[in-house]
Parts: C-alpha cells; structure tokens; sequence
C-alpha cells in the first residue's frame, strides 16, 4: 500500500481545497512516513507544534491500493 499526504484548508468564506501536500504524484511506501510528514507539514503551515494545524486546516494521510 502506497499513502498520500492531503493538505485541507478552509478558507474563511467556506471555499474548500485539498491537495497532494508534496507534489501531485508523490506518494510514501509506509505510513509511519506519511504521519512523520504530516506533523513537520503543520509548523511549515503555520501551526503553533508538531502536529496541530491552524484553524481552517488539516491534514490526512489516504491509504491506495497500488
């Protein structure tokens, strides 16, 4: 199983985007890997720590079969 790291943010109008956090067709082979980069992705994003998204967004690691 490959995982993908999808970034979600709201903005404050209630418009709604969700991508590939790295590159459209990027994908980690583990998912301790995907978790490990979700939680640098929430201080790279503004995030107070590790792991705590600022209000509006979030972040998900999507198993696919592969």
């Amino acid at each position: 199983m490959k995982w993908v790291l999808v970034y979600i943010l709201v903005t404050d109008v209630g418009n709604a985007y969700a991508v590939n956090a790295y590159t459209p067709k990027y994908s980690f082979d583990k998912m301790e890997d995907c978790f490990v980069a979700r939680e640098k992705l929430a201080l790279r994003v503004g995030g107070t720590q590790e792991g705590y998204f600022p209000s509006g967004s979030q972040a998900i690691c999507v198993g696919l079969e592969r």
